[in-house]
């Protein structure tokens, strides 16, 4: 009975992720943040919802709430290039260059 419900939720997650990035490509990013928001309740440790929750803020213009989930998203997942290529971005926004081209060194170091 505790395997199936714990497919159950991984299935929800996995929906909402997948929902919410479609929002984000649809621009709807208040949307995808709640259900981002839904994943990271039930499943804290889900990197794809932290880093989908920081491009949906970025393109809302909200920089550091949009870092600092980039952040985390990176601390779960320290070898996923496009988080670590959209920190860069945000950072770039901030006006922080150096810790911007270090990061988008990283990405590039991921991705070769």
């Amino acid at each position: 009975m505790g395997q199936s419900n714990s497919w159950s939720t991984l299935e929800h997650v996995n929906s909402w992720n997948r929902t919410a990035l479609s929002l984000c490509r649809e621009r709807r990013y208040e949307e995808a943040i709640a259900l981002f928001d839904q994943v990271i309740q039930v499943e804290p440790g889900n990197s794809l919802a932290w880093y989908g929750r920081g491009d949906a803020l970025a393109n809302l213009k909200r920089y550091r709430d949009a870092l600092s989930n980039f952040n985390t998203a990176i601390e779960l997942d320290p070898f996923n290039h496009e988080a670590w290529t959209f920190r860069g971005v945000v950072l770039l926004y901030l006006e922080r260059f150096q810790e911007a081209l270090e990061s988008c060194d990283r990405a590039l170091s991921l991705k070769s």
